[in-house]
């Protein structure tokens, strides 16, 4: 049977690119117009995370501002890929990470432009990653620190580097070493000026270091960090009253994480509502992610012989696959559709689904072979020296 376990690191865009904030703090040339600039931002980030009046309300402002400069240019950008990330636009999110580079590259010798530029570094790593590019992704990252540790060194070196570590060894199947970066990330989150950032990551790495455990299939420790994750945010929520949309969505999948542990331990009660709510709400937001957790669930209801349950549930997410799905999905899929089947007896079905589950991963583990040999720790941690 399929075991709930299928776990995903949450959203690589989920939060502000961390540009914003930073050029807020520095000291402004009198082209800037940090003001107006936030004033923008702060109306633009009032609306959902997916809505496209977030980036209508963006332009209508930055483009009402005369001659905008350098500083302006490079958190109307950086406020673009995120949006874009999410939407798996990623052309468009390349594009803007590609103008941050082109508009800070000449002035990379001072400091705040070398952060801008690493910044833009980092956003086409995450894209590469989420494409699943993990050279180029891996490239990007150490292109990143390096730029930060010669050019703009500082006591919190580079912010975002033990998470990005920590994503790598995930997507290697690391996961004891992924959940040393996610810890050792936690340390870094002092390092954000902005409140917000500090509080989004904390909970991010709290889910994530929980999902290495789920991976390690130490149920018990998953569950006290799920558990940690979430009474930081239930803390902290009320505090940033513009970022509720994000906010029920990062519970939401906490909770889906924590259903996976509770049908580990066979718990149906635990289990099922926690997926349910989950699903409904990460559905629109993360698609892979309420996919697994469909699965899992279906895997759940064939446990309990609930077929009609689980037919349902497959049957939704056959539909949702017609698209353009991914290949861990469509992996996932092969193989409860052969459980599915299998449960009914129809050898025919389930063989078919077989045959096209190991065919399927037999090319994947060829395309992650390469990828998972990359000492990504030793190779960046050189760069501390």
């Amino acid at each position: 049977m399929y075991k709930a376990c299928s776990l995903r690191i949450f959203l690589l865009f989920s939060l502000p690119i961390i540009a914003t904030s930073f050029l807020t703090g520095c000291t402004n040339s009198p082209k800037d117009h940090p003001e107006q600039m936030k004033a923008i931002i702060k109306i633009a980030d009032s609306w959902p995370e997916f809505s496209v009046k977030r980036m209508q309300t963006l332009d209508s402002g930055f483009y009402l501002i005369e001659d905008p400069s350098i500083d302006d240019k490079n958190q109307f950008y950086s406020n673009k890929i995120p949006f874009y990330g999410r939407t798996n636009d990623y052309i468009k999110a390349n594009n803007y990470a590609d103008s941050i580079i082109i508009l800070t590259e000449k002035r990379i010798d001072e400091p705040k432009y070398a952060q801008a530029y690493a910044e833009a570094l980092v956003s086409k790593g995450d894209i590469s990653l989420s494409r699943k590019r993990y050279d180029e992704s891996f490239a990007y990252f150490t292109k990143a620190r390096e730029i930060m540790i010669t050019k703009a060194p500082n006591d919190c070196h580079f912010t975002v580097n033990m998470s990005r570590l920590g994503d790598i060894h995930f997507k290697q199947g690391k996961y004891r070493s992924a959940s040393f970066y996610y810890k050792s990330a936690i340390q870094e989150v002092s390092c954000f000026d902005d409140e917000f950032l500090r509080v989004a990551y904390q909970q991010l790495y709290l889910d994530n270091i929980g999902m290495c455990y789920s991976k390690l299939f130490m149920w018990d420790s998953a569950m006290y960090f799920y558990n940690s994750a979430l009474t930081y945010i239930n803390e902290n929520e009320a505090r940033f009253p513009l970022k509720q949309d994000y906010m029920k969505t990062a519970k939401a999948v906490v909770q889906g994480n924590q259903a996976g542990v509770y049908a580990a331990y066979n718990n149906f009660t635990g289990a099922e509502p926690l997926y349910l709510q989950s699903i409904a709400l990460t559905n629109t937001y993360d698609n892979d992610f309420a996919q697994t957790l469909r699965l899992e669930l279906a895997s759940l209801y064939l446990s309990k012989h609930l077929y009609q349950k689980a037919k349902s549930i497959l049957t939704a997410v056959d539909s949702s696959l017609r698209g353009h799905p991914s290949d861990e999905i469509l992996l996932k899929y092969y193989h409860s559709m052969a459980d599915y089947h299998n449960t009914l007896s129809d050898r025919t079905s389930a063989n078919n689904f077989t045959r096209k589950y190991f065919v399927l991963k037999d090319s994947l583990q060829l395309r992650h072979e390469k990828f998972a040999s990359l000492d990504a720790g030793s190779n960046m941690e050189d760069l501390y020296q």
